[in-house]
């Protein structure tokens, strides 16, 4: 009678475990969990695993980088690193229950391509005979596969030798580029490789250091120059792409394309850019810019009130083919926010400077200002020249002006002469 119930535990067990593995978000854990707690589950756990091993791992690498990247902005607390610790442990079973995914063509290639697997992962693969070459680190790193020097700091962990150099190991493991300092030290191509090497790496004190080298004479060719910063922007190394664009060797090769990259990068940021958006707009890749892209970084530059990010974006050609609906979401992006001293009305005014402001209703002038008298404070100066430029303002009553702009100008505004 007990080996009928134990059977029939073992059968429920094999028909709900690949279904909780499918949906469960932490499939191969739980499996790995399951396996250690009887031998009667250890053999229903193998047998689901072995019916999509791949899947299997592939799945638990991804939710492993997708949970460590999202404590990548601050100290991982002790319930994140124990959930660490078991993806590290539910990956080294999976490899000990099913060794033949080793194995399997192009399984190795396809894990070492896998972007920002945390290292518990990484060290389950090498211990379990997964290895990175050279030339499959370089190539993982241009193109540019976030995170792939955790392979070397596995390696070394793990005392595993292999053909990677001590400058390469030295770059991932410590950030360390002093090898590449030295004039002549290594060749072209080396230099190149090493460089990009670095300026993929997670660490953003190594992609600086990878862009302070950039900063020497260097001989590298276009396409270099242009990738560095490109991954540089992929990779958010905002100090790397910093240091790069004000480097004249690294702006002759900035087309659009890239220029519209390296905006979005540094728009999230804003503080301590300003330098580096006047360089930028300047060059002649800024003529080339779209409508679009134009539109996109002015509403982001009005939301966070970056007066002189709106200032040099209003000057860029693609800026005056913005229409009235497009200038009137940009005033109400710039307007509505309390307590933001000057910037805002600042913003405004470099708007209403736009063409498509002779789109403009006396209706949409009307619910602009009167949202911008609505917030009070330093902010009702943002009405003061919405009253001055806009061309429909002056279709609206005196009375309407005047009791409008008498809550916005008080005495103690701050801004209320600011031509």
């Amino acid at each position: 009678m007990a080996s009928v119930e134990h059977a029939t535990v073992g059968a429920d067990l094999f028909s709900v475990l690949p279904v909780c593995s499918k949906h469960c978000q932490y499939g191969l854990q739980v499996l790995a969990c399951l396996a250690a707690s009887s031998k009667r589950l250890k053999d229903t756990c193998v047998s689901v695993t072995q019916r999509d091993a791949v899947g299997m791992l592939m799945a638990t690498l991804h939710e492993a980088s997708t949970a460590a990247v999202e404590v990548t902005a601050a100290e991982p607390t002790v319930q994140q690193q124990k959930q660490q610790q078991q993806y590290g442990q539910a990956v080294a079973w999976l490899l000990h229950t099913a060794p033949a995914i080793k194995t399997i063509p192009g399984i190795a290639e396809r894990l070492r391509q896998t972007p920002a697997v945390p290292l518990g992962c990484v060290l389950s693969l090498v211990a379990a005979g997964v290895r990175i070459s050279l030339s499959q680190l370089l190539a993982a790193a241009n193109s540019m596969v976030a995170g792939v020097e955790v392979w070397v700091q596995a390696q070394q962990q793990l005392g595993v030798q292999t053909d990677i150099p001590e400058t390469a190991i030295s770059i991932c493991c410590d950030g360390d580029l002093s090898y590449l300092m030295c004039p002549g030290a290594a060749s072209h191509d080396t230099a190149v490789g090493l460089l990009q090497l670095a300026m993929n790496c997670s660490n953003h004190f190594t992609a600086a250091a990878a862009a302070m080298v950039v900063l020497r004479p260097l001989p590298l060719e276009p396409f270099a120059f242009r990738k560095l910063l490109l991954t540089a922007v992929q990779r958010q190394h905002t100090g790397a792409v910093q240091f790069m664009t004000v480097n004249p060797a690294v702006l002759q090769h900035v087309d659009a394309p890239m220029l519209e990259a390296v905006l979005k990068c540094l728009v999230a940021v804003l503080f301590g850019t300003e330098l580096c958006v006047d360089m930028l707009l300047h060059l002649p890749a800024a003529e080339q810019l779209s409508s679009v892209a134009v539109m996109q970084l002015l509403q982001a530059a009005a939301q966070r009130r970056a007066d002189v990010w709106v200032s040099e974006l209003c000057t860029v050609p693609a800026a005056q083919q913005l229409i009235g609906a497009d200038v009137a979401q940009l005033l109400q992006a710039a307007v509505p926010v309390k307590h933001q001293g000057c910037g805002n009305a600042r913003c405004v005014s470099h708007i209403c400077r736009l063409r498509g402001v002779q789109q403009l209703s006396s209706d949409v002038v009307r619910g602009l200002i009167r949202v911008a008298v609505e917030h009070g404070g330093v902010v009702g100066n943002s009405a003061e020249p919405l009253r001055k430029l806009l061309p429909a303002a002056q279709q609206l009553s005196r009375d309407e002006l005047t009791s409008l702009l008498q809550a916005a100008l008080g005495p103690h505004d701050s801004c209320a002469h600011m031509q």
